[in-house]
């Protein structure tokens, strides 16, 4: 038996090792009993007498998120992990949005437990990074350190060009800093979802650089 405080039982399992679930209402009351395929086996209603059935029984539609693999050891990346709440996996007797929002609340409180226990880790492999420089009088350097090994790529962004970093560095962590080549200004710059808008050369600490969808933008 498993229980829900101020509610009631939430499973039992018999003799045969067949499991029932329970679910209750916003209220604390039984309203549904599951098999263990999670197929309805019993509904309650609550109604005065002559009302239909109670209608607004809502459940959640599917759920997922991704995550990395957190722990790893080495100088080596976790695997990407996608965390899934199946569909009708809760309820709600308010409105579609409550169910849904159960269901991310799952994904939210559970997701990257469960990357962690189930991803695996690996050398990392080679990260495809595009670079576009807009600027068309001024040229950056930008540096990868890479925050495990130590190691540096640097790589130079002439004036107005848009390439793919080569050689491309390994998937990892990094600090990345950009350095103007000559004179001043004040630019945006972007790696990964990192963003300043700054005349000086602006550092960016731990940011995440993956195998693919990485992005270096300099701008206006």
């Amino acid at each position: 038996y498993t229980y829900k405080p101020l509610a009631g039982v939430t499973s039992k399992c018999d003799a045969n090792n067949r499991i029932a679930y329970y679910e209750y209402d916003e209220l604390q009351r039984p309203i549904l009993i599951r098999d263990q395929d999670r197929n309805i086996i019993k509904k309650f209603a609550y109604n005065y007498n002559g009302q239909t059935e109670y209608p607004n029984i809502f459940y959640n539609v599917i759920k997922t998120g991704m995550y990395y693999k957190q722990g790893c050891t080495g100088c080596q990346i976790g695997s990407l992990v996608t965390y899934t709440v199946p569909a009708e996996l809760y309820l709600s007797t308010l409105n579609q949005a409550d169910a849904d929002n159960k269901a991310q609340a799952d994904v939210n409180a559970n997701g990257q437990a469960y990357a962690n226990a189930n991803g695996t880790c690996s050398v990392p492999g080679l990260a495809s990074v595009p670079a576009n420089n807009q600027i068309t009088n001024r040229g950056f350097t930008v540096k990868f350190h890479n925050n495990c090994t130590g190691t540096d790529y640097t790589y130079t962004l002439n004036p107005n060009t848009n390439i793919t970093l080569s050689p491309s560095p390994p998937a990892g962590n990094y600090n990345v800093t950009f350095t103007k080549i000559g004179g001043a200004g004040t630019y945006t710059y972007k790696a990964n979802g990192f963003v300043q808008t700054t005349s000086s050369d602006p550092v960016f600490s731990n940011v995440d650089v993956f195998s693919s969808g990485n992005q270096v933008i300099i701008q206006l």
